[in-house]
């Protein structure tokens, strides 16, 4: 074998090799994506349900049965469950349709008006497959709920201590 011969099957198998990493690292990065989708929403999740377990229990101490707070913060909770539900059955053109409702639901929310969140821009996401865009999207949303059921807490927080 000449020289030109042996180097052509070196580039041959460089470039196999570059596309075998490359390939790993997609799917790495793609793992690595769901994971922390994933865990973003348990943990809002837990975190929304925690703020509606504190509300039950000042009601409790306060010897009321149910409050408005934690009545806005059941239906979030609620909410937020059915729309993980649709988006996890649903096609990609379906759940683009039920990020462009949440964006909407949510533009007025005091979270957005403070920048705390930004509005999910399924344009942006095109490159991610279903299964990953399905994941985040439901992670960002349940950041909104989060957010919104935080602000009906804080608000609550505050009456309270306006009463005192």
């Amino acid at each position: 074998m000449n020289g030109s011969a042996k180097l052509k099957i070196s580039l041959a198998l460089v470039i196999i090799l570059f596309i075998s990493c490359e390939k790993r690292n997609n799917n790495l990065s793609r793992t690595l994506l769901l994971e922390q989708s994933e865990k973003l929403i348990t943990a809002n999740q837990r975190d929304l349900n925690g703020l509606l377990s504190q509300i039950a229990k000042e009601n409790l101490d306060q010897k009321k049965g149910t409050s408005v707070e934690y009545q806005k913060i059941s239906k979030l909770y609620n909410e937020l469950e059915k729309i993980e539900f649709d988006i996890k059955k649903s096609n990609r053109k379906q759940f683009e349709e039920i990020v462009s409702q949440q964006n909407i639901k949510f533009k007025d929310d005091y979270a957005f008006k403070s920048k705390f969140l930004t509005p999910i821009k399924v344009e942006d996401l095109q490159q991610l497959d279903d299964e990953v865009f399905k994941f985040y999207v439901v992670s960002k949303i349940s950041e909104f709920y989060l957010y919104s059921a935080g602000d009906i807490f804080v608000q609550r927080d505050h009456v309270n201590q306006a009463e005192l």
